[in-house]
């Protein structure tokens, strides 16, 4: 698929938690980009006033909600790998040649 170009087809179509992953690294490029601004170059003193930011706390507060849905949707799609693994080989017909 890399060869061909097709990472987007890859992304959309075999890794679809990987998007989520995207959306969640983004955001968090985002936070500590503002964070380094807010603290460094106008030099506030008290992280107080840096959550006190209104577009400090939009980026912060969406982050936080796909950083959960993102683990969330991750644990339960290895939850389910999980159960259809068992169920593969607790079956019968798994054990007869």
């Amino acid at each position: 698929m890399f060869k061909f170009g097709l990472l987007g087809k890859l992304l959309t179509r075999e890794f679809p938690v990987l998007i989520a992953a995207l959306i969640n690294f983004g955001f968090f490029l985002v936070e500590r980009i503002l964070r380094l601004r807010y603290s460094v170059l106008d030099e506030v003193d008290d992280v107080i006033t840096l959550y006190e930011n209104p577009v400090y706390q939009i980026v912060f507060w969406i982050r936080n909600i796909c950083k959960f849905t993102y683990l969330t949707s991750v644990s339960i799609l290895v939850f389910a790998a999980g159960m259809k693994s068992a169920v593969q080989v607790g079956s019968p017909s798994y054990y007869i040649p």
